[in-house]
Parts: C-alpha cells; structure tokens; sequence
C-alpha cells in the first residue's frame, strides 16, 4: 500500500482563507472601535487616526514577538496569534465601554 502525499511545508504552513478573513474582520473591528474612541475622546481626526492604526501595530507586534520561537515562523501561526491577540483586545474594548 502507498503512502499518503505529503504535504510541502509550504503549502501546509499557509493559513487559510476563513483564518484570513476572521483575522481581518477582528482587525477592522478593532480599528473602527479605535477610531471612535479616538474621535470621542480628542474630536481629533488624527489622534483618531492614531488609535485606530495601533489596534493594527499591537496584534503585529505581539506576533513578531512570537516569531522568536521557531514555533511561531510560518505565516499561519503568526495570524493565528494576530487573531487571538485581536480577539482578546476587542474583549478588553468591549468590557471597558460597558463598565463607564
């Protein structure tokens, strides 16, 4: 009997695309909510701005900080890791609007 294929290490470490687009959902949520905040906060577009473009940077910087493990190097750990640290920063912006 022959062996299973296997898969290149390649194609198995590409993530897929429901990882893809719920990791980019939680982002944009994020940043929408980074934005309103923002915005109600300074009135300030570009504090706004801001605040919405570091709920992007912290999830990368979280997952670049995992790259330091050879665990973590392929491109579907790292997202996985952006979309767990996105879901647990938009759990921490949900709980902090329902508490003021």
């Amino acid at each position: 009997m022959d062996a299973p294929p296997e898969i290149p290490p390649s194609v198995a470490a590409k993530p897929g695309p429901m990882l893809l687009i719920g990791t980019a959902a939680l982002v944009l949520i994020n940043m929408c909510l980074g934005f309103a905040k923002g915005m109600k906060v300074s009135g300030n577009v570009s504090a706004a701005l801001g605040g919405a473009t570091a709920q992007l940077v912290f999830p990368a910087l979280i997952a670049l900080l995992f790259s330091i493990s050879m665990r973590f190097r392929s491109a579907r750990s790292r997202t996985k890791v952006v979309l767990w640290t996105s879901a647990i920063v938009l759990i921490a912006a949900i709980g902090n609007l329902t508490l003021k």
